[in-house]
């Protein structure tokens, strides 16, 4: 009995066939019997040293044995044991995606598979194996494009199917340091940084008091301008990171923000007094308001939802300036200040002395108004003689003067105000008043009186005197008035 030990090739193996080719057996072989075994079985003779094997089963193992037949005896086979290629997946899908995570879903081919490879081409350190129908690959980076192949694999990985390739994006990453960078009525400036990884513009969004009403650009930079918005108004802000082909975006980063609201108008002052203004406005027109803020210098600022204010506690006599600003509900956004210039009304002097005086001048102080310390303003001093007919004036700086411009011996009526000048005009307080006379020059005036009567006793009576006394006084009062004078009755006896 012939001993026979050859070599059993396995070529061209595909999905469903396979090559044998073997070594002749020894002397005279009439034939060669093949078996194959596995997921299926067959028998083929060949008369040759090849055969070809087919409806095989993809991705399956089959052993073949190939019997030289001598003399109607099989001789020793030759042995080969080999996986049909698997067939390749179908449906091959990215399902869903993170920053740094894709994963993918396909269906399985028909015929065997104990296995799936998944590739990330460009990047052999990702690569994953699955045994089902699904895989994640992970360490991404953000914002990227990657393609992914998938490959049916056997047992001992002997032999593998074509890869079904799919490309996708991962989800770029966040924006950082959003912030809105200038404010004003109707625009914001938006400024923020790019995010780690890729990406390929980004999508505003933003929407006002109407929620329904959403408002959208796309810009490449890492800023936008957002214009021709409501004054006063809360706008919701989203930035959002995009990839090239818009197929997937980064999540939103979120920012609110009010513009200014607008300038008030008709601001009008409606009364003064000593110590308070109170002023009036209209509301701007256009854009939401919450409340206005109301102030002048040196006073704490008065916040009303109303349209009108009070300014209280204020000095006497002294030019304010009343400054109204809108505010918007976060209290921050502010509108342009809007103005209107006042004076409170002027508090009179006190305590008006006539200190000394001669017969050349008059000396006269005064205490500064009630309310008034600090406040810049003069005094106007009116002092008139009705003898003489005379009336001046004269303005101080301080709250003490010298009439000079005065004669001797005469009564003064003196009026002091506080003086200040309000623009164009000047306005002066009450006037408060004191009578004050110059000391006098002695001057003799000699009146001679004779009495007539019917009966000359009655010029002798002390009626008579006591009356034509009284008559004279009258006569002088009216003649002297304003004048420092006395008078002496002396009769002729004397």
């Amino acid at each position: 009995m012939d001993r026979f030990y050859g070599n059993l090739t396995v070529s061209n193996v595909s999905l469903t066939n396979v090559s044998l080719s073997w070594t002749p057996g020894p002397g005279n072989v009439s034939q060669y019997r093949v078996e194959v075994s596995g997921n299926t079985s067959q028998v083929l003779n060949s008369t040759g040293l090849t055969a070809l094997v087919d409806s095989l089963i993809p991705g399956s193992l089959y052993r073949f044995q190939v019997f030289p037949v001598k003399c109607d005896r099989d001789l020793n086979p030759e042995n080969a044991t080999v996986y049909t290629k698997p067939e390749r997946v179908t449906d091959l899908n990215v399902t869903s995606v993170t920053t740094k995570t894709a994963t993918l879903r396909w269906r399985r081919p028909t015929g065997n598979v104990d296995g799936f490879l998944v590739e990330v081409e460009g990047f052999p350190t990702l690569n994953v194996t699955a045994p089902g129908e699904a895989a994640s690959v992970d360490r991404l980076s953000p914002g990227k494009q990657f393609t992914f192949r998938v490959t049916t694999l056997v047992l001992d990985r002997s032999i593998s199917g074509d890869p079904v390739s799919v490309s996708a994006f991962t989800k770029p990453d966040l924006v950082s340091r959003l912030q809105v960078s200038e404010v004003t009525v109707t625009m914001l400036n938006l400024s923020w940084a790019r995010p780690e990884g890729g990406h390929d513009g980004y999508r505003v969004d933003w929407t006002g008091n109407w929620a329904f009403l959403n408002h959208t650009q796309t810009v490449f930079t890492e800023s936008a301008r957002l214009e021709n918005l409501e004054p006063g108004t809360n706008y919701s802000i989203w930035v959002t990171a995009l990839v090239a082909n818009q197929s997937v975006e980064g999540d939103p980063v979120f920012i609110t923000s009010y513009t200014r609201p607008d300038v008030i108008t008709e601001l009008a002052v409606t009364e003064t007094t000593r110590t308070n203004i109170a002023v009036q406005w209209k509301p701007p027109a256009n854009g939401s308001w919450q409340s206005f803020r109301v102030q002048v210098p040196e006073s704490p600022a008065l916040e009303t939802v109303d349209l009108t204010a009070n300014l209280t506690g204020l000095k006497s006599g002294k030019e304010y300036t009343v400054t109204v600003i809108t505010l918007a509900a976060d209290k921050t956004k502010l509108s342009d200040p809007v103005n209107v210039t006042t004076y409170t009304k002027l508090n009179e002097p006190k305590n008006l002395h006539n200190t000394s005086f001669n017969t050349t001048d008059i000396h006269l102080s005064w205490d500064v108004p009630e309310n008034m310390e600090g406040v810049q303003s003069s005094y106007l001093i009116n002092y008139t003689t009705r003898f003489w007919k005379l009336n001046h004036s004269v303005v101080a700086r301080t709250n003490a003067t010298i009439l000079t411009d005065v004669r001797s011996g005469v009564e003064y009526r003196v009026t002091v105000q506080t003086l200040l000048q309000m623009g164009q005009n000047n306005v002066t307080s009450q006037p408060i008043t004191i009578k004050c006379s110059t000391k006098g020059v002695d001057r003799v005036l000699t009146l001679g009186m004779q009495c007539q009567s019917k009966d000359p006793l009655q010029c002798d009576t002390e009626q008579t005197r006591e009356q034509a006394m009284k008559e004279l006084k009258k006569l002088l009062n009216d003649k002297l008035d304003g004048v420092t004078w006395t008078l002496r009755w002396r009769d002729s006896s004397d």
